[in-house]
């Protein structure tokens, strides 16, 4: 498991967690729960999302399998049919990222082609927006739960991008609507579900103990 930082794939490195010494998926999930009973677990999948190696499947299974009551938010870089097979196990939902499809036609085929509502993840990274552009315009073609990713905050402890998340919320109609990238504590947090955001992802906060239990439910 790798520490994610900027969207700058190439360079990420082993995960050094304050909350546990190993860097293994099992261990880091485990810190996880033992910090509070999370229940969804976002999983980028980079060996999926480069198109290198070996998806990752045997680790999902075996986070699947320790946890079965956690619900696995997967982004495993799927653009087509073929590669549906690790996305409809049991407890895993899929999330199609917008970079990861050159036209519109594709993801809808996609989508269509699913058992069960996806995840949308629209993608940004310091040069823009990253992929087909009507799906970024047309909020009618959103599903019902929605991640505005900013890959250029990710890991990187600068502060949420709130413009792009603002600009995304005008637009939202039913959707709930996740922020990723950029938190740093709890006060981040906080702004986001006054900003409206129905959830956020905090992996980098969790790891470095700028997120701790007390915090996670004060917002209860």
């Amino acid at each position: 498991m790798v520490h994610a930082k900027k969207g700058l794939r190439a360079h990420y490195q082993a995960i050094a967690s304050s909350l546990t010494r190993s860097s293994a998926p099992i261990d880091i999930v485990m810190a996880f729960m033992d910090l509070y009973p999370f229940d969804t677990l976002y999983i980028a999948d980079l060996n999926g999302l480069q198109k290198i190696g070996l998806a990752n499947h045997k680790s999902i299974d075996a986070i699947r399998n320790a946890f079965p009551h956690l619900k696995i938010w997967l982004d495993s870089g799927v653009n087509h049919a073929e590669g549906l097979d690790v996305l409809e196990r049991t407890n895993i939902q899929s999330i199609l990222g917008t970079e990861s499809f050159s036209c519109l036609n594709d993801y809808i085929a996609l989508e269509q082609s699913l058992k069960a509502p996806s995840v949308l993840s629209l993608d940004f990274l310091p040069s823009g927006y990253q992929g087909p552009i009507e799906l970024l315009q047309d909020a009618t073609l959103w599903p019902n739960e929605l991640i505005v990713m900013t890959l250029n905050q990710v890991g990187t402890n600068a502060g949420v991008d709130s413009n792009t998340i603002t600009s995304i919320l005008k637009r939202a109609q039913h959707q709930h609507v996740y922020a990723a990238g950029g938190v740093r504590d709890i006060n981040d947090v906080q702004l986001l579900q006054s900003m409206g955001i129905h959830g956020v992802l905090v992996a980098s906060a969790l790891h470095n103990k700028q997120i701790n239990t007390h915090d996670i439910s004060s917002l209860q």
